[in-house]
């Protein structure tokens, strides 16, 4: 599986197995190229749209449908390229300038270009949008004054398409961990004519358009939301899990008798429940 996804599903697992009395993973023990299934508790996403996400659980969902020029390995919180091939800085600074690797594709079929990296930047930053996380933006030149209203025009923020494949950003000053920024949600590439057509739907099955390592097959609001492996992600070859099933069963002990049952692969335990630790997974 991929690193980034197995990392954070796991971690979202961990922080609310914390809320209970005891806790047991089992997903040390499941098969990689079986479909994994999770419960999240009733933490429905908020939000699937990368610009507004602000609570773990959407982000949780979007880090799997939605690419950045960088991620961020964790937990030694390292930047590595991601859409991104490489990258360059000037002596000063203050000057990022992104090469996206070739032939990258959304999955409707569109190429995914520059310029729909200045989109999604942009799009943060329009105060029409609220985008609450629309601050971590601010090192870019105009960012803030463009974010707040103070000015109008988006030409005027440092961020500036050259071609196809690459596109440059310009700061207020000497930024060193903009590389890391750039991972974030409100920094993604965005589907501009998905979101001209549906408007605050376009998230929605049948509906949304993304660029990550999943797909959107199913969500049944406050039931279960479905991902299946994108087969035109870039690095397809690293998702070894080909389907991610994301319930939400509030109770915990009906997800405990669901674990049993053998339809999830990771639960917490009910308090009332005693379990011998496994060596191998203590």
């Amino acid at each position: 599986m991929h690193i980034r996804n197995l990392f954070r599903l796991f971690s979202l697992l961990f922080a609310v197995a914390l809320a209970t009395t005891s806790t047991f993973d089992a997903a040390a023990q499941v098969n990689a190229l079986s479909p994994l299934s999770l419960n999240i508790q009733a933490f429905e996403p908020i939000t699937l749209d990368p610009a507004l996400a602000t609570d773990k659980t959407s982000n949780l969902v979007i880090d799997q449908l939605f690419a950045g020029l960088t991620r961020v390995v964790e937990p030694t919180g390292e930047v590595v390229p991601d859409l991104a091939s490489s990258w360059t800085v000037s002596p000063d600074g203050k000057v990022f300038t992104f090469t996206l690797r070739s032939g990258l594709v959304w999955s409707d079929g569109t190429p995914l270009r520059a310029e729909d990296v200045s989109y999604g930047v942009l799009r943060s930053l329009n105060p029409a949008t609220h985008a609450e996380g629309a601050y971590a933006l601010y090192p870019i030149v105009n960012a803030e004054a463009y974010h707040t209203g103070a000015i109008t025009d988006p030409n005027q923020v440092g961020v500036t398409v050259l071609d196809a494949t690459h596109i440059r950003f310009t700061l207020r000053t000497a930024t060193a961990w903009f590389t890391s920024l750039v991972s974030m949600g409100v920094a993604r590439p965005m589907p501009a004519w998905a979101i001209a057509t549906w408007g605050a739907a376009w998230t929605e099955p049948g509906h949304i358009v993304t660029n990550g390592p999943y797909l959107l097959n199913a969500w049944q609001h406050h039931v279960r939301i479905i991902l299946t492996k994108s087969p035109i992600f870039y690095n397809a070859a690293a998702v070894q899990i080909e389907q991610i099933n994301m319930l939400m069963i509030d109770d915990v002990t009906t997800a405990w008798h669901s674990y049993l049952d053998g339809n999830l692969d990771t639960v917490s335990l009910p308090g009332d429940v005693n379990v011998r630790a496994d060596p191998i997974l203590s």
